[in-house]
């Protein structure tokens, strides 16, 4: 599936670098980038921008955190900055969190800390978040310390909240690209 300027594909036996080339020139994305859902690895063909993480029922989700952050008219991001954010030779990984109530966003985005491992350095990162309601500046200040305590540089992290109709919902999701 292609959003704009990114193309996602599934890793299966029948990829190489020739259909992954055809699949580039067909689709024609700045970025071409695999998701990996099973043990199975690529090598890292040239025509790959880079490789993302996650478990089969989360596709979806990876695709719409991709066309919330990037991909919408309000979005004035510095091509650049994407660029090199995307730019990266480990595989990145994706992770999320929820609680039932909005009250309890610390929690979920403790939960979501959590789940990346310390001795690790983070080049980039892309952060959604979806609640009831909009975040308090409090409650977005706890998320802004939390991820600038990551010395990861600013031009490296995208952020896109959303209210969505849901009573009780607080969701957190990252994707974050290591050295």
């Amino acid at each position: 599936m292609t959003y704009r300027r990114y193309g996602f594909f599934l890793i299966s036996d029948n990829w190489n670098e020739k259909s992954l080339n055809d699949l580039r020139f067909k689709t024609a994305p700045e970025f071409l980038l695999d998701l990996q859902t099973t043990e199975k690895t690529i090598k890292q063909f040239d025509v790959v921008d880079g490789i993302i993480i996650c478990q089969p029922d989360k596709v979806q989700q990876v695709m719409k955190m991709f066309k919330d952050i990037f991909c919408n008219e309000f979005t004035a991001i510095p091509y650049p900055d994407v660029e090199e954010a995307l730019s990266f030779a480990k595989p990145a990984k994706f992770i999320q969190a929820n609680a039932l109530e909005m009250s309890k966003s610390d929690q979920v985005l403790s939960q979501i800390i959590n789940q990346i491992p310390k001795d690790i350095t983070i080049n980039a990162m892309m952060f959604q978040a979806e609640s009831n309601r909009y975040f308090t500046f409090d409650e977005f200040q706890v998320i802004s310390d939390t991820i600038d305590n990551m010395d990861v540089k600013d031009e490296h992290i995208f952020y896109s909240t959303k209210v969505v109709d849901k009573s009780k919902y607080c969701w957190m999701s990252m994707i974050y690209m290591v050295l």
